[in-house]
C-alpha cells in the first residue's frame, strides 16, 4: 500500500513510537482505533472501497487474532454514515434503526459514532425484559472495544 506521495512524512522520527503502538495493538483488536482511521480517511475523501481495503490491510497486519470481515464492514458502514448528515445538522440527528434478529434491535447514531442495542427482548409476566447495550467509538470514550455499558432492562 502506498500513500499518495509514495512516502509517509516524519516516519523516521516516529518509528520506535509506532512500533511500540503496533505491539500494544497486536494483543487486543481495538474497534475504536479502526473506526478513527476510517473516519479520518473518509474526511479526506476516501470512498468506502478504499476504506475497506485500508482497514483490511491494517487488520490483517496488526491484529492477532484479526477482527472478522463483518466487524470490518460494520466499521466501514459507520464511517460512511457518519458523513451523510446535512450541513448544520446536529451530529446526533440522524438515526438508523434496524431489526437484527428475533428479539434484537439496534439504533445507530452515526454522527456521534454510537449505538444503542437491545437483545433478548421478550415479554414475561406483563413486563418487557431485555439487555440494553450502549456503544461509542469516539476517541476518548471510556469503554472496552466501544462498549460503554450493558444492563438488564425491565419495563411495564
Amino acid at each position: 500500500m502506498q500513500f499518495p506521495d509514495g512516502k509517509c512524512s516524519h516516519a523516521e522520527d516516529q518509528t520506535a513510537e509506532f512500533n511500540e503502538w503496533i505491539e500494544s495493538q497486536r494483543k487486543r483488536p481495538n474497534i475504536s482505533n479502526l473506526l478513527s482511521i476510517a473516519a479520518l480517511f473518509r474526511r479526506c475523501g476516501a470512498n468506502c472501497q478504499q476504506i475497506d481495503e485500508i482497514l483490511r490491510y491494517v487488520n490483517s497486519t496488526i491484529f492477532r487474532p484479526p477482527l472478522t470481515a463483518n466487524q470490518i464492514m460494520s466499521i466501514v458502514e459507520m464511517a460512511r454514515d457518519a458523513d451523510t448528515a446535512a450541513p448544520g445538522a446536529r451530529p446526533d440527528e440522524r438515526r438508523i434503526f434496524k431489526r437484527v434478529d428475533d428479539g434484537a434491535y439496534v439504533m445507530a447514531l452515526p454522527g456521534i459514532l454510537a449505538e444503542l442495542s437491545v437483545d433478548h427482548l421478550r415479554r414475561e409476566g406483563g413486563s418487557l425484559i431485555g439487555e440494553l447495550a450502549v456503544r461509542c467509538w469516539l476517541p476518548g470514550a471510556r469503554g472496552v472495544d466501544g462498549v460503554i455499558s450493558i444492563a438488564d432492562l425491565t419495563g411495564r
